[in-house]
């Protein structure tokens, strides 16, 4: 890039809760690379806690912000959601604190541009008073996004639970009784609801919209968004975004343990960091798991052993692994990995199709039922369990069908034609790439350069 007048400084404001901050902060990662010159400034607002899970990188400098917990503070079986309405009472006191840090620090560099989780729709007003562009990046699934672009639609509908969403582009497939709870019904003017409504208000005001997908996994929803936004720019799978990431340690030997087996034959069980299934259910998929005969690896909290089977551990040391901690891409990545049973968090269902594995779904919350529909019933690379949680006969039936069934055989040649597409987006030609490039340019055309 050419000569400056004044230097670029970009602010990133994340949602410190559960797997937001994370894609924020590859995006970031992402456009730090592509500075040419070396000269832009990136801050990166979060949570201490939300800061900790995150790897140094040396364009990038981590703000904290507070969150409402005091430090110390330990609350056991907390609500996430009472977690976030306790943030959101701070707001945006709590970042302004934070942006006055950042600006000393940086010689005295004001922000020429915000990028900002989509939840954050303060930051629109912040970005004005300022005179800088603002960028609003969904961090979730597209179809997700689109329920929250048209919710006011769907609530004049009087739906009932088993009605389909395919009077919205992109949203044949998914039903009334797959959105979150209280979406319908909810009082807008509260708590996480307020949030989301800000949210689908402040949008369409967005010099950008950036979302974790990449062009073609959902055609209708991508023409849908460019009409509706000013500019609307997928730039995903983020994880696959940066050239250069240091892989995690394998500290349990999880890729090891996986080169001992045969393609498409080991089973992979993580909820992620957020979710947790009620003892009861962890039991069911203890005994499914051992009844089925599959091997496994089970990523589980060791907090969370007391409710395995008596003897499960001592019963299954030949068959499978439960550990603390796992490389879910790496795993999802190797060829042994045959299915994913998961919650469907977004971060995981990129993940499964980077790796073309498909997914057993149990979704708990938020988004997740959503994004369990278009796995299972959209896109055909997953299944899901009939009722709400997992039932052990259930979930060998399930991994009967995914691993070693006809079925399985045609839901990882859909998820490899997926991860075609994905692999070719953020290619150096791609989709994404060239989506990452027009944002880029979008901050040096703000900042005064030539």
């Amino acid at each position: 890039m050419g000569p400056t007048s004044s230097p670029c400084h970009v602010a990133f404001l994340a949602f410190p809760f559960g797997t937001h901050a994370a894609p924020l902060y590859s995006l970031a990662t992402a456009l730090a690379s592509a500075d040419d010159d070396g000269t832009a400034i990136f801050s990166f607002f979060t949570s201490a806690r939300s800061a900790s899970s995150l790897p140094p990188v040396p364009r990038i400098k981590i703000f904290y912000v507070a969150d409402g917990t005091t430090p110390g503070h330990v609350a056991l079986n907390e609500s996430p959601h009472l977690k976030v309405d306790r943030f959101i009472s701070m707001v945006p006191i709590n970042f302004n604190d934070a942006f006055d840090a950042s600006v000393t620090a940086s010689g005295g560099i004001g922000f020429t541009c915000l990028i900002t989780d989509a939840f954050l729709s303060f930051s629109g007003a912040v970005a004005k008073k300022l005179a800088i562009p603002w960028i609003t990046v969904w961090t979730g699934g597209p179809s997700n996004l689109a329920t929250h672009v048209h919710a006011d639609l769907i609530r004049q509908k009087n739906l009932s639970n088993e009605d389909d969403l395919g009077f919205i582009p992109g949203l044949s497939g998914l039903r009334i009784k797959d959105l979150p709870d209280n979406f319908v019904g909810g009082d807008l003017t509260k708590g996480f609801l307020k949030l989301l409504h800000g949210m689908k208000l402040t949008l369409p005001d967005a010099d950008a919209v950036v979302c974790n997908t990449f062009q073609g996994l959902d055609p209708d929803l991508d023409s849908d968004f460019r009409s509706e936004f000013k500019r609307y720019y997928p730039v995903g799978p983020l994880s696959l975004l940066n050239p250069v990431q240091t892989k995690p340690e394998d500290r349990f030997g999880c890729i090891k343990w996986l080169e001992q087996h045969k393609p498409h034959s080991v089973v992979y069980v993580s909820f992620g960091t957020v979710v947790s299934l009620p003892g009861s259910e962890l039991a069911e998929l203890a005994h499914g798991l051992e009844s089925s005969g599959v091997h496994f690896i089970w990523s589980l909290k060791d907090s969370f052993r007391e409710f395995l089977p008596d003897g499960f551990l001592d019963r299954t040391k030949e068959q499978g692994m439960v550990v603390a901690w796992v490389p879910q891409a790496e795993v999802l990545a190797h060829e042994s990995t045959g299915a994913f049973v998961t919650h469907c968090g977004w971060n995981s269902v990129l993940e499964s199709i980077a790796g073309a594995v498909p997914l057993v779904c149990r979704p708990v919350l938020g988004d997740q039922p959503v994004n369990a529909r278009m796995v299972t019933g959209v896109w055909r690379v997953g299944v899901g369990f009939e009722g709400k949680g997992i039932e052990r006969g259930e979930l060998v039936k399930c991994l009967e069908k995914v691993v070693k069934g006809e079925e399985g055989k045609g839901m990882r040649e859909r998820m490899r034609r997926l991860k075609d597409m994905a692999l070719s987006a953020v290619g150096v030609e791609g989709s994404s790439m060239r989506n990452l490039k027009a944002l880029m340019e979008m901050l040096v055309g703000k900042s005064g350069r030539v």
